[in-house]
């Protein structure tokens, strides 16, 4: 069997810095909460807002409203959360 060494490294600011960590998991969890659905449909459905609403938000932070939660970055989730907190 061959053995591999994994090595955690902590990351010197916090993912999160600023932002409140509830809404970071509120927004992401809604994102995947539909399987197969874009994130448009998805985040409509989980934040339980209108579809032309969450689309502004998500042309506001320069994501495809028929992308797939799963093709965001950490950065553009983070980018999200806080256009969708102002």
């Amino acid at each position: 069997v061959d053995s591999q060494i994994i090595q955690l490294l902590r990351r010197p600011t916090p993912v999160f810095d600023g932002q409140d960590s509830r809404q970071v998991f509120r927004v992401v969890k809604a994102g995947f909460s539909n399987r197969r659905k874009t994130l448009l449909n998805s985040l409509s459905a989980g934040l339980g807002q209108p579809k032309d609403q969450i689309e502004t938000v998500l042309k506001l932070s320069k994501i495809d409203p028929k992308a797939r939660p799963q093709e965001l970055s950490l950065d553009q989730w983070l980018n999200l959360v806080k256009i969708l907190s102002q």
